[in-house]
């Protein structure tokens, strides 16, 4: 059909297109000032496998272009379409895409601040002084039962010496207890401090229960407490019997022969089972050190011996001779546990602590 000159353009096309969009009216302000340049395409498929590509060019035209299907996009154009006016009031209109603004990223803001990290490490502060005591006390249980262990080995080996020496019990210092000084001829064993033959672990030592330490670097010993927290090594803790200690009860049959010594077999020993042997003791003030010889007295004396002493809160370890080991609680932390509240067993009336204390009893 030819078009004369005052004949209005065919715009059937264009009203058949743009009838599927709905026209929004924007005011002037409300405008894009940026031209989409994206060019607006749709697809549609065409006969055995084609795909027919409409779009505009900036001129507003309409272009086909058929595509094999391979090459062809079969998901439809999804982006929002909205139109745009510039002139004044509302203009022409032109169909164009939203256009995507990036904004700045907001600064980056520091892990912590500076008082929060004060309060975590508040937080911690106060749950390791939480923790502290238990974690002391699951120690010192560990140390108690390493003790425990230690005073088992030493029940062994002096029943094995009870056994091969006529079944004589093994008294904290055979020198005390035979009241003689044979016991400082052998005076060339600087190593026991001249007195092999007197202190009990000495005389284990020289009889060969034990390893020697004559090389002065002996690294553990069943004879010290692992709670021992006195000043010294272990060299120095073993020359001068800062050690476990064995009652003096072991000497003395009863109350009324106290003060006389004397060596006991095994045989003649009543209830051997609650026959308090060798423990755990304090030899000094501070109540650190030990000693090898376990009083009667209520307390610590420089020339009466150590005291039985709860080393382990407040509960001492004490080796029977059945060769087996009782926990007796400190009544008072600071005394000797094997009495009362009398200044010695010498004066003491109770039934069971007499009869833990005297061999004979």
């Amino acid at each position: 059909m030819e078009m004369t000159a005052n004949a209005a353009p065919d715009t059937s096309f264009k009203t058949d297109f743009f009838k599927k969009f709905t026209l929004i009216e924007l005011p002037h302000t409300a405008c894009l000032e940026q031209t989409q340049n994206t060019p607006l395409f749709f697809e549609s498929k065409g006969g055995r496998g084609a795909v027919v590509r409409r779009s505009t060019d900036k001129y507003g035209s309409v272009r086909s272009q058929t595509l094999p299907q391979t090459a062809g996009i079969t998901q439809h154009q999804n982006t929002p379409l909205f139109f745009e006016s510039k002139g004044g009031r509302g203009g022409g209109r032109k169909l164009s895409f939203p256009v995507k603004r990036k904004f700045p990223s907001p600064p980056a803001q520091p892990a912590f601040t500076l008082i929060e990290l004060l309060v975590v490490i508040a937080i911690i502060a106060i749950l390791a002084a939480m923790l502290m005591p238990a974690l002391s006390q699951a120690r010192e249980a560990g140390r108690g039962s390493n003790c425990v262990g230690n005073l088992r080995q030493i029940g062994v080996m002096t029943a094995s010496y009870t056994d091969e020496y006529g079944g004589w019990v093994l008294p904290h210092s055979l020198r005390y207890a035979l009241n003689s000084s044979l016991a400082y001829s052998n005076a060339a064993d600087s190593f026991a401090d001249k007195d092999t033959y007197g202190t009990y672990h000495q005389r284990l030592r020289a009889a060969g229960y034990v390893p020697d330490w004559k090389d002065g670097k002996p690294q553990t010993s069943v004879f010290v407490c692992p709670s021992d927290r006195s000043a010294g090594n272990l060299y120095a803790k073993l020359r001068y019997s800062r050690i476990y200690g064995i009652s003096l009860g072991i000497v003395f049959k009863n109350k009324a022969t106290f003060g006389k010594r004397t060596t006991v077999k095994i045989t003649q020993v009543k209830h051997p089972s609650r026959k308090a042997y060798c423990m755990d003791s304090s030899g000094t003030s501070d109540l650190n050190g030990a000693y090898a010889m376990i009083n009667g007295n209520l307390s610590y004396s420089v020339d009466g011996g150590a005291i039985a002493y709860g080393r382990h809160s407040a509960v001492c370890n004490v080796l029977n001779l059945s060769g087996s080991v009782m926990k007796i609680r400190a009544w008072n932390v600071t005394k000797n546990v094997l009495t009362g509240t009398s200044s010695s067993m010498a004066w003491d009336s109770d039934p069971e602590r007499l009869t833990r204390f005297y061999w004979g009893m």
